[in-house]
């Protein structure tokens, strides 16, 4: 498929950061609060685990309405 055939999609999505940090630190973890919202959208519902380098919760899509898994 080609470019020019696809249709591509985005979104908006706000960067917080910390200007004094570089991401080396010796933890660099996002927060996980049931409750929180990730980008104005997802609501943090549950914990279900972590990986190597990242951490999978399940949210729900305050957009859609449908639950799904963010990893982090």
């Amino acid at each position: 498929m080609e470019c020019s055939e696809r249709s591509l999609h985005h979104f908006s999505l706000k960067v917080v950061f910390d200007p004094k940090r570089n991401g080396l630190e010796e933890t660099v973890n996002f927060p996980i609060d049931v409750g929180t919202v990730i980008a104005g959208r997802y609501r943090i519902v549950e914990y279900l685990g972590s990986g190597v380098f990242s951490r999978a919760v399940q949210c729900f899509d305050m957009r859609t309405g449908t639950m799904v898994c963010i990893q982090i």
